[in-house]
């Protein structure tokens, strides 16, 4: 038999079924007080009837056990001695009822001693209510820990897992890279091909520093030191900036539709933001599909979306998607270790924001993020940035 930590619930173990006992008890355990005292006091009243009906040559006292041991059993002490009254008071009555010659002093003493009775055997049952009690919080406790073990040791793995396998790739191609431009005399390589090797594994190292820096700012928002520093950032130039900046594959184009605000965010967090969505739509897009970037008002805020054209996200994928060292099936393009999503919406929430997934109409998947804070527009006609007209109009890049 099992429970919740604090006993009001029991519940047989799995693959059995309960017993009366255990569903008279959770049924009365989902009850207010008033009406397990009601319940208690019509099982007195029964008691005291079927004790008429007999008369006085049967003795029925340990039926007024029943509501005792009932009440007292799922409410504790104090409500079971008051039942305990109510019994023997019952019990009194019935006796000057059958036996008109029982002088009440008599009857009044009778009830007495059944009424210590009926106390001793309630609190007997209190001690082994909490005792019960105590056991049924330890083996809840127990089950958390173990459950909360287990999901540990699944995360321990599946961080392995994608620390071991994503490490790897870029180790491996700066290896490569570097053995054979140690050999490059002997290999004859051409300055073309030396400056490829060199790129290469520039580029290697850029995904090692991007799980590293990933992988700190998780732990750092566990211990919760991490805290916003807010300054007036034009959003549509910090969307801008990352896309241009960023090493995407250049089979993936990305459209910006950015209006030019000005909103108090954390500038490093937002870039962050942009560039894990950005990263996140393109390792699970075909190559040559879109993605797009918008940026515009929103009710006391700011909102950034990031859309693409992809497959689409399962439903029961949706609800976890943002949990740490989570990932789709059928990822290519950039690694990973599955925590972008979750900085995403970390960093969203220390803004009092939130980050969600939604279906496009037109198929895809739509990131959305939401950044609360006062909203200040900026000239649509400002200086323009990389020969494009200002944020507010589209450009496609890739």
């Amino acid at each position: 038999m099992t429970a919740s930590a604090d006993g009001a619930s029991p519940r047989a173990a799995p693959g059995q079924k309960p017993s009366a006992l255990l569903r008279v008890e959770a049924g009365l355990a989902a009850r207010s007080h008033p009406f397990v005292v009601l319940v208690g006091l019509l099982l007195s009243v029964l008691a005291a009837a079927i004790d008429v009906v007999t008369g006085p040559v049967v003795s029925i006292s340990f039926l007024y056990l029943v509501p005792i041991g009932l009440v007292t059993f799922s409410r504790g002490r104090a409500l079971g001695i008051l039942t305990c009254a109510v019994a023997a008071g019952a019990r009194m009555g019935i006796e000057l009822w059958e036996d008109p010659d029982v002088s009440l002093e008599v009857a009044f003493l009778n009830a007495t001693l059944r009424f210590l009775l009926f106390v001793a055997i309630a609190l007997l049952l209190a001690l082994v209510r909490d005792a019960l009690l105590r056991e049924r919080a330890v083996a809840g406790a127990e089950a958390e820990t173990s459950d909360r073990l287990r999901t540990l040791n699944a995360l321990k793995d599946t961080l392995l897992h994608a620390v071991s396998h994503d490490l790897r790739s870029p180790i491996a191609a700066i290896r490569g890279s570097v053995n054979t431009l140690s050999r490059s005399d002997k290999l004859g390589l051409t300055g073309e091909q030396r400056e490829g090797l060199i790129e290469a594994i520039a580029v290697s190292a850029g995904k090692l520093d991007h799980i590293v820096n990933d992988l700190l700012d998780l732990e750092r928002l566990d211990r919760g030191v991490v805290e916003p520093d807010r300054e007036p950032v034009d959003l549509a130039e910090v969307v801008d900036r990352v896309v241009r900046e960023g090493a995407y594959p250049v089979d993936h184009p990305v459209r910006i539709e950015a209006d030019p605000i000005l909103v108090d965010v954390d500038r490093g967090q937002v870039e962050r933001i942009v560039d894990n969505l950005l990263g996140n739509a393109i390792k699970h897009t075909p190559p040559g599909t879109t993605v797009t970037v918008r940026v515009r008002y929103d009710d006391d805020g700011a909102l950034l979306s990031v859309e693409d054209e992809g497959p689409g996200i399962p439903t029961d994928l949706k609800q976890v998607i943002f949990e740490p060292f989570r990932q789709g099936a059928g990822a290519s393009g950039r690694g990973g270790i599955g925590i972008g999503l979750s900085l995403v919406q970390r960093f969203a929430r220390l803004h009092g924001g939130d980050a969600w997934v939604e279906d496009r109409s037109s198929g895809g998947t739509a990131f959305r993020v939401f950044l609360p804070g006062a909203v200040r527009p900026l000239p649509r006609i400002s200086e323009p940035r990389d020969e494009r007209p200002p944020a507010a109009a589209s450009a496609e890049i890739g």
